[in-house]
């Protein structure tokens, strides 16, 4: 890039880096928002898996 009139360049160097920013950001906020699905749903298939067995209470005892 060459500076044609003094801070051109400079301006464009920021309009970048700002839209590398907001890119970041949002790629950062797409990983967040996927790691607390992520948990959220581990936690309730233990959950499930712990409040409803696949074996029933009484039907260990018989065995």
């Amino acid at each position: 890039m060459v500076c044609l009139l003094g801070g051109l360049y400079l301006l464009e160097v920021k309009v970048e880096i700002n839209k590398f920013l907001v890119a970041l950001q949002k790629l950062w906020g797409r990983v967040v928002y996927t790691y607390l699905w992520v948990c959220i749903l581990i936690v309730g298939c233990f959950n499930f898996l712990l409040r409803y067995p696949l074996v029933s209470h009484h039907l260990r005892n018989e065995f």
